[in-house]
């Protein structure tokens, strides 16, 4: 992708479902609206953005709360540039992100730079 082009990711969540959406953008606009539109596909009414940021050199994590019931927020994510302090701890956040909520069985799923 050129230089000053930038695509964007962004992640769409339901508590009720326990379902997450993705999407892609030229913008954070657009991959929002994307995002919501998966999870919404899926038969949830209350999807909400769950985190967006723009996929070059940039890296997330995501924690879960694997005892999370429906209506409860199983899914918590943290994004940085890549190569930055705040990429190197990206887990901890995501996994500080869950314990915060009051979660008792979190653990990260997923960290991954792009």
């Amino acid at each position: 992708m050129p230089e000053g082009m930038d695509l964007y990711t962004s992640l769409a969540v339901s508590d009720s479902k326990q379902m997450v959406g993705s999407g892609n953008g030229m913008g954070a606009a657009e991959a929002k609206v994307r995002a919501r539109k998966d999870c919404q596909d899926s038969g949830a009414t209350d999807c909400v953005e769950l985190i967006t940021f723009p996929v070059r050199n940039h890296c997330m994590a995501l924690a879960v709360d694997k005892g999370a019931k429906p209506g409860v927020r199983a899914i918590f994510a943290s994004s940085a540039q890549a190569g930055t302090p705040e990429a190197a701890a990206l887990g901890k956040s995501a996994l500080d992100k869950c314990i915060a909520s009051g979660a008792k069985q979190c653990g990260v799923n997923v960290e991954h730079c792009l």
